[in-house]
């Protein structure tokens, strides 16, 4: 059976990540990928959408080997870019997807970054219109490289399949969940597996500094820097697994403190599934 996988990002459909995991996705014979992104860079717009101006949409022919991909490029924020494909005829076969993929992101959304990350907001966008969600992120250090996005593609999509076989037990719980994914940027050997954790309160603890240089009497300017700050007790939060190693699957959702009985299952269900990811890791070794 084809499962229609729909992909964006927050950093432009440009960037390594999402090149990454559209070719990890389109080995799979039974996926059906199609890619709407936005034509720059959009980290850190959370979940706004456009409303006061045109969304232009234009088709975009992606890098070999992945040019008989149907691709968008969109004006717009990532949130704007699953609204557009799933509310519009942009497709003219009538595709609509099973499933949204957000990412590969270049950075971490952890703990409250979660809350200002596009990569986020595009999957949340997918679960207000009923389509469930897995957002991907790889985590790093100032200074780090940005080394292993197909890495972290080859591991995504094992928890896609996941994501997949839970939608088809449970479509009614599901269909308003993100899996939101974090990797550790290091290489293999490092990488202890896969944990099941909770959202934190790790964040970037932010200040603004004066531009001497550019300010004025008449005005000032100031732009936006943080450091890092890990706030997690311990590893079964999403920022303290991440940052120790571990590959951080937690799951968020748009109905949770409506019913807190679907919040238990759904923990319950995907903590299998991670556990489950984990025993496989274990016993696979490195190639």
């Amino acid at each position: 059976m084809v499962k229609r996988i729909l992909v964006t990002n927050d950093d432009g459909i440009r960037a390594p990540g999402i090149i990454a995991i559209v070719e990890a996705l389109a080995r799979v014979p039974e996926y059906d990928v199609r890619v709407v992104s936005p034509t720059v860079e959009q980290s850190a717009k959370g979940h706004s959408i456009t409303i006061t101006a045109m969304l232009s949409v234009h088709k975009f022919q992606l890098p070999e080997p992945l040019t008989n991909v149907i691709a968008f490029a969109v004006n717009g924020t990532p949130a704007d870019c699953v609204k557009v494909a799933l509310l519009s005829k942009l497709f003219e076969d009538g595709w609509q997807p099973d499933l949204v993929v957000s990412g590969i992101n270049r950075g971490g959304n952890f703990g409250l970054l979660a809350h200002y990350s596009g990569t986020l907001g595009a999957a949340r966008e997918a679960n207000i219109c009923g389509i469930p969600s897995v957002a991907l992120s790889l985590a790093f250090i100032s200074g780090s490289q940005f080394d292993h996005f197909q890495l972290a593609a080859n591991y995504s999509v094992e928890i896609i399949a996941k994501a997949f076989d839970h939608v088809a037990q449970a479509p009614d719980i599901f269909n308003r969940v993100m899996f939101n994914v974090n990797f550790p940027n290091i290489s293999e050997e490092k990488i202890k597996g896969w944990k099941f954790t909770r959202q934190g309160y790790s964040q970037i603890e932010d200040k603004y500094v004066k531009d001497r240089a550019s300010s004025s009497a008449d005005v000032i300017n100031f732009r936006l820097e943080g450091t890092l700050a890990i706030k997690d007790e311990d590893e079964s939060y999403d920022a303290a697994a991440l940052f120790n190693g571990w590959i951080s699957v937690s799951v968020l959702g748009i109905m949770y403190r409506i019913n807190s009985a679907h919040f238990d299952e759904v923990n319950r269900l995907v903590r299998g599934s991670t556990d489950a990811l984990q025993e496989k890791f274990q016993q696979t070794p490195l190639e």
